[in-house]
């Protein structure tokens, strides 16, 4: 719409100058004839443009005397890209010093529905991005750990026990930092413990130094397995004492503790994989930092099957068990 007032408004400017300069030498010899020039038809004087432009506009159902207040207006700043308004050569009158009337820029003066409140304008940008922090710093992201593996027999973490290792590290200067370090093992320890030793990492320019982390992994035990809070051991039994022994046979196995405990085969037929349970001989475990209890020992019975069978074997198994 803007666009097209301003195309009218320039129609308008060149038709209201042509008029006025049609009318002077009218005006002219009449001044010459002793008269004046006419005040009829609403005061119309050719000498004046201004009055020549609002009789022009009068033509178009009464629009004359003041545009601004149909179409409100725009900033004097963006008139046509000269710089000002265009009727200013014809100083002040009904126009003011707007091209609307009003006196200046209806946007700034409400004349707009829907325009920016008075004396806003149009919102411009600072030339400043706003923080994804909504300017407050983020916290500086934590070093991550530097991990070494810790391993250990059963029998230490059965027992307790200390190890005594050299952490070296890398200081700003260029130089090898060597520590000597004591890690107290502790009854009842499993694989996945951590032991942390805070900021003895290699040096960083920003002064940070990561942790350095000890993360325990269990060493396979010849005998014994893990398996929780329990200790699992295979005893063999030859077939014959499986199946006809009448039970009370005792072997005698070696704790991780080096102390000797001595196993009764069960009285019934033992079938392979059969286990005997005996409570309190297994894993200490801790509790609020102390052992409250052990777990079990569970002893699997592997039954030993001969290599072969004489023919004469062969015929009394079948005997026996035909």
């Amino acid at each position: 719409m803007i666009a097209s007032v301003k195309k009218g408004l320039r129609v308008a400017h060149r038709q209201a100058q042509a008029v006025a300069a049609a009318a002077l030498p009218v005006a002219s010899q009449e001044a010459a004839s002793g008269g004046g020039p006419s005040t009829g038809g609403g005061g119309f004087k050719a000498s004046d443009p201004n009055s020549v432009f609002e009789q022009f506009f009068k033509q178009f159902g009464g629009m004359g005397g003041g545009v601004g207040g149909g179409f409100g207006g725009m900033d004097e700043d963006d008139q046509f890209g000269g710089g000002g308004s265009p009727f200013s050569s014809f100083g002040g009158g009904p126009f003011g010093g707007g091209p609307f009337g009003g006196g200046g820029s209806s946007f700034r003066n409400g004349g707009m529905p829907g325009a920016f409140p008075q004396g806003e304008g149009i919102p411009r940008s600072s030339g400043r991005r706003a923080s994804s922090m909504n300017g407050m710093r983020g916290e500086p992201a934590q070093l991550p750990d530097v991990i070494h593996p810790l391993k250990l027999s059963l029998e230490d973490l059965f027992k307790g026990t200390k190890k005594h290792l050299k952490l070296k590290r890398k200081l700003l200067d260029g130089s090898t930092e060597a520590k000597d370090i004591e890690i107290d093992v502790l009854p009842g320890w499993k694989a996945g413990t951590k032991v942390r030793y805070a900021r003895m990492g290699n040096e960083r320019a920003d002064g940070e130094a990561a942790d350095v982390v000890f993360v325990v992994e269990e060493k396979e035990h010849p005998h014994f397995k893990r398996d929780g809070e329990d200790l699992i051991i295979a005893c063999k039994v030859p077939l014959l004492e499986a199946l006809a022994g009448e039970g009370g046979a005792t072997q005698t196995i070696e704790l991780l503790d080096g102390s000797q405990r001595s196993i009764r085969t069960p009285a019934s037929v033992i079938k392979p994989g059969q286990e005997t349970r005996i409570p309190g001989l297994g894993m200490p475990v801790r509790k609020e930092g102390k052992v409250v209890r052990k777990g079990d020992l569970v002893v699997k019975w592997e039954v030993v099957f001969p290599e072969r069978l004489t023919d004469s074997q062969k015929i009394g198994l079948r005997k026996v068990l035909g």
